[in-house]
């Protein structure tokens, strides 16, 4: 398949949660596109690994490596933290404390570096992220992601507005 567009021609690509699902179907677009490099980052390193070598074999051009981490992390320390508005902006040896698993997120980025070379783009396509009332997270009222396959619940759509009489002119 010829690449669409020279976007992703060269590119080291780092993708989150790219073992299975969106996650390995963006590696496998972007290495189909032209990228030079893809990271699978991921907390399950045997299907990572499975899936970089399918990868490998059906884009040869293009170098795969597979990076564990769990980037969930980030948000469990943040509530442990309380969520306040300057935890995030803590130093890292701070957030380190916090959860002595966060610096293997660091670590995987740092390795593909060295291994590879700069990160052209990442996609950040795994994790917990905060949502409002009933949405998929840890946020208010939220829970963690469903499992594969399955979707949220999604509240009903409002009622359909009826036209009651004739319009009126003009």
């Amino acid at each position: 398949m010829p690449p669409r567009s020279t976007f992703w021609r060269g590119k080291h690509v780092a993708i989150t949660g790219a073992a299975s699902g969106i996650g390995a179907a963006v590696a496998a677009a972007v290495a189909a596109r032209g990228a030079a490099a893809v990271t699978v980052l991921d907390v399950d390193a045997a299907t990572a690994d499975a899936t970089a070598a399918a990868l490998r074999a059906a884009h040869p051009a293009c170098l795969f490596t597979v990076m564990q981490c769990d980037v969930t992390v980030y948000a469990q320390a943040r509530e442990k933290e309380g969520e306040g508005a300057g935890s995030a902006l803590r130093p890292p040896a701070a957030r380190a404390a916090a959860d002595p698993r966060l610096p293997q997120v660091s670590a995987a980025v740092d390795a593909a570096i060295d291994a590879i070379g700069p990160i052209d783009v990442m996609v950040a396509n795994a994790g917990i992220a905060p949502c409002g009332e009933g949405g998929v997270g840890r946020g208010a009222g939220g829970g963690r992601a469903p499992p594969a396959g399955r979707t949220p619940p999604h509240p009903p759509p409002p009622p359909a507005r009826r036209h009651h009489g004739p319009r009126p002119p003009g």
